[in-house]
Parts: structure tokens; C-alpha cells; sequence
């Protein structure tokens, strides 16, 4: 038989507004913080007090989630669960408050009895909704600032085209020669720099776009090795200006991927073109994709530079990160691998990089194995 007075006890010195109620839903005994909340709110002494049937009194509430935890604690108290949680509002004309009720069953010799506690989470709820009220803002940051720096890409590209069609047409001298065959040198490395300008701006643009989530992909089935080809066609003139051997190794059989094609061009030009700008003179870089036995694509190129440090390597997605050592190239800006995880993450894969000082760099495109379109070979 249960001792009314020491349960009286155990429940008063509980940490949290509580109550304990026999199998009928009758209150046996509340806690102090539970007198205390009913001496700062009115009438809960009285209507929630010892004596008084808990169940349906909630069920008699014109508040929905006081009746549902009014039928909670019944299910506890007739085996129906051993558990009830229930999350609900209860403000005041000077404050907001929210509660988590919780109510377990308490067995005493025969008795299905239940311990229910009302617990403040109102500071959890708060912080929660500063969150997201700063997540949102940091949502319109975003967006805004990435439409600030495409309407500044869209009024720099006009005049970066003109200076560079300029240029082209001094360097190649198409209203005669220039007179002094420096100013076609000049002429050309104007070209080049702007063309460098200009895909600066592009990739700020579209790391902006990527930050604010406004970076859309255009998804298809995609031939990966055709990709690879392409990409190869496109860069192999700069690798022959440095005598690199750019190889490109990838199986008949291998399975197209749905992915958005350019991006993926994109990121293989991002990383080849790294590849190359970190290789001696005479060196070899290799582009290879396989489907390993997860059913995954992969796509690695690899090189035999320098290497880098590995001081670096948990910083080398970061925008602008060049690290230290032998394998930085000046010439980029250091948005290459930032981009390229940026559209991994989009399509769900993940950007591998495997570097050791003096031994080379491999980076790997892993498309998770959902993205591989089985018998489209």
C-alpha cells in the first residue's frame, strides 16, 4: 500500500512543476513548483490541487492540447503506453511560456499509478525561434547580395569583352602591324589578363549564387567520359605549352550519370586546369572514371606535382585559399575547389582529395550511387 505522505514528500521536492495521480486520475500529491506556479497564476490550486480528478479536468478544457494531454496521461494510466511527451503554450498577458509535459506510470504493489511533469522549455523555444528568424536573415543577406554581384558581373562583362577583343585584335595586328613587335606582347598579355578578370567575376558570381542557394541545376543523363573528352579538348593546348601529357582513361561501359552536364564540365575544368598550373614542365596529368563497387561514379584527376601541405588540406575548399608551399600557382585565385565542393555538395556527392608532400595530388568526384542511371551505358 502506498505511503500518501512520503509520496506527498518525493513529489514536493521534485525539480519541476509536477503531480502524481492514482489509476483513476485523482491528484495524490503536487510538488512546490507546482503550488508555486498556481499561487503566481490564480486558480491552479484549486482546480489542479490534491484531491481533484487531473484527466478530466483536461478533458473538460477548452484548450485542444489540454484535453490531448488529459487523454495522454489516461493511456499511460491504463497500459496503453508507458510513455506519454507533449509539447504545448500556456502564455500569460505578461509573457510567453511553452512546457514539454512528460508522464510515466509509477507501480506501487498493484497500482498503475503516473508521475506528470509540466517542464518551462520556453528558452529552448525562443532560441530556437531566434535561429531561425537569423537563418532567414542570413537567407536575404544572401540572395541579395548575390544579385548585387550578378547585376555588377552583367555591367563589368561589356567593357572586359570590348578591352579583350581589343586586345585580340593589337596582338594579332588585323590593321597592320603595331611597329615594335613589344606592343603585340603587351597587347596579348592584355588579353589574357582580362579573359582571367573576367572569369574571376564569373566564379564570384556563381560562388555568391551557390552561398544563397539561387544556383539552379539543369539535370540530364550524362555521358561522363564524353565530359571528360571535352574537357581535355579544351585545356590540352595549355598542357602542350608546359609538355604535360594529359590522359584521359574511361571504360565503354560505364554508366551515364544524371547530373547537370556543364557543372560537371565545369568542376573537371576547375580541377585539370589546377592540375596543370602545380606540374613541372614534362609532367603528366590523368583524368579517370570508373563506377567503383558501391554502383558510385568517380572521377579523379590526378597529377605528379609538388604535392601540398597538410597543414592545408582542411582549408583548401575555403574561397581564396591558395596554402603554402611549392604547389600554389599565382596565377589562380584560389576558387577552383571551393566551386567544385560548392556543386558536389549540390548534386549530393562529395569532393575527395588524397595529397602528399613531394608524391602529387589526386581529387576525386564521387556522385552518389542514386545519380548512376543503370543499363545507359
Amino acid at each position: 500500500m502506498i505511503d500518501t505522505d512520503i509520496a506527498a514528500a518525493i513529489v514536493d521536492a521534485l525539480p519541476a512543476s509536477g503531480c502524481l495521480v492514482d489509476e483513476h486520475g485523482i491528484i495524490l500529491a503536487v510538488s512546490a513548483d507546482w503550488r508555486r506556479f498556481g499561487e503566481e497564476n490564480g486558480s491552479l490550486d484549486t482546480a489542479f490541487g490534491r484531491g481533484t480528478n487531473y484527466v478530466k479536468l483536461c478533458a473538460a478544457s477548452a484548450d485542444a492540447a489540454i484535453r490531448a494531454i488529459g487523454r495522454g496521461v489516461a493511456q499511460v494510466l491504463n497500459g496503453e503506453r508507458d510513455e506519454f511527451r507533449h509539447v504545448y503554450s500556456c502564455h500569460a498577458p505578461w509573457e510567453v511560456r511553452w512546457y514539454r509535459v512528460s508522464c510515466r506510470p509509477v507501480h506501487a504493489d498493484d497500482r498503475r499509478l503516473a508521475l506528470v511533469l509540466h517542464t518551462s522549455i520556453t528558452s529552448e523555444v525562443l532560441k530556437g525561434s531566434l535561429l531561425k528568424e537569423a537563418d532567414r536573415e542570413a537567407a536575404r543577406i544572401g540572395r541579395e547580395r548575390a544579385d548585387l554581384l550578378q547585376r555588377l558581373s552583367d555591367e563589368l562583362r561589356s567593357p572586359m569583352n570590348t578591352i579583350i577583343g581589343l586586345a585580340d585584335m593589337l596582338s594579332q595586328a588585323v590593321f597592320g602591324p603595331l611597329g615594335n613587335p613589344r606592343y603585340e606582347d603587351y597587347a596579348r598579355e592584355i588579353g589574357i589578363s582580362g579573359r582571367r578578370l573576367r572569369r574571376l567575376i564569373d566564379d564570384v558570381v556563381e560562388l555568391a549564387l551557390m552561398e544563397a542557394g539561387e544556383l539552379p541545376l539543369d539535370e540530364s543523363a550524362v555521358d561522363v567520359g564524353a565530359a571528360c573528352e571535352a574537357v581535355a579538348a579544351e585545356i590540352r593546348t595549355a598542357a602542350e605549352e608546359k609538355r604535360i601529357d594529359l590522359l584521359v582513361w574511361t571504360p565503354d561501359t560505364l554508366p551515364r550519370l544524371h547530373a547537370d552536364g556543364e557543372r560537371l564540365r565545369e568542376m573537371l575544368r576547375h580541377l585539370v586546369d589546377n592540375a596543370i598550373g602545380v606540374s613541372p614542365d614534362g609532367g603528366r596529368v590523368t583524368i579517370e572514371a570508373a563506377e567503383d563497387a558501391a554502383g558510385c561514379i568517380a572521377v579523379t584527376v590526378t597529377d605528379l606535382g609538388p604535392g601540398l601541405r597538410r597543414t592545408d588540406h582542411g582549408r583548401l575548399t575555403e574561397p581564396f585559399f591558395k596554402g603554402g608551399g611549392p604547389a600554389v600557382d599565382p596565377d589562380h585565385p584560389g576558387l577552383g575547389l571551393a566551386l567544385t565542393k560548392g556543386l558536389m555538395d549540390a548534386h549530393g556527392g562529395r569532393l575527395i582529395l588524397r595529397a602528399r608532400p613531394s608524391r602529387g595530388t589526386a581529387v576525386t568526384l564521387r556522385f552518389p550511387n542514386t545519380r548512376t542511371l543503370t543499363g545507359e551505358a
